[in-house]
């Protein structure tokens, strides 16, 4: 039953990582579209003034005008890219199946061995009564209770720490499935400009410093790389990052 619902669990992730891909693509293209409708292609529109504005470019490389020209093999490289990301998702989502069955396990050990404890304790108890007479023996018991009472609190202790561990590993591994699925959604959002235009439609401009036109695709992307780093170098520590393995 629990494998059942973590398939469904992670079909539904699937679901809503394709929803946040297809609708941020959509904000992508239709920011575009009116751009090119709207917008007088030789002049440049002032938004904020000093910071930045829009005017119109058919960039025909990928990202800020580079490998310009080459349209098939940036097209390639794009998909590749994109279907090494979709991957990754996949492999993720497969490290936070494994870690719901870890603390699955973990959970069950320590209700096992906390009514094994507790069947042990009752066992000394009663023991204990019918002995009540012996002096040595009420001591002997008492302090098999303390010690039954010790490990069990440490065995829950160290249990805790554990899955509290692996549930902080599955929120990290979420957030970087939905980074990724920002990176597909920039990356498909000028493909579809390559593959039906044979460029793609730039208009954001910063004033503010000597930049390179861009869109709002380029944005997903740019701003995906730097939280993907910053998520990686500060908050994922090399253990959990041990966590996610490729299945054979």
């Amino acid at each position: 039953m629990n494998e059942l619902n973590t398939a469904n669990n992670s079909k539904k992730k699937y679901v809503v990582l394709l929803s946040i891909i297809l609708f941020f693509v959509l904000i992508d293209q239709v920011s575009k579209y009116f751009v090119s409708l709207k917008m007088n292609h030789s002049r440049n529109y002032t938004v904020i003034k000093h910071v930045f504005s829009l005017e119109y470019l058919e960039n025909r490389g990928v990202a800020f005008g580079f490998l310009s020209g080459k349209l098939s093999f940036i097209t390639i490289l794009v998909i590749i890219i994109s279907m090494f990301i979709l991957y990754a998702i996949y492999v993720i989502e497969n490290s936070i199946t494994e870690c719901k069955k870890m603390i699955s396990y973990k959970a069950n050990v320590s209700g096992t061995t906390v009514n094994n404890n507790t069947s042990c304790e009752n066992k000394t108890s009663k023991k204990r009564k019918s002995n009540c007479t012996n002096d040595k023996s009420s001591i002997s018991n008492i302090q098999s209770i303390n010690k039954i009472d010790s490990t069990k609190r440490g065995f829950s202790e160290i249990n805790q720490l554990e899955m509290n561990k692996l549930n902080s590993a599955i929120k990290k591994f979420t957030i970087l499935q939905v980074i990724c699925a920002f990176l597909i959604s920039g990356s498909v959002g000028n493909m579809i400009d390559r593959i039906r235009l044979g460029y793609v439609v730039d208009f954001i401009k910063s004033d503010f410093i000597d930049f390179p036109i861009f869109n709002i695709a380029d944005c997903y992307v740019t701003v995906s790389v730097l939280i993907l780093l910053i998520m990686i170098l500060f908050f994922i520590s090399e253990d959990e990052l041990q966590l996610i393995k490729i299945r054979k």
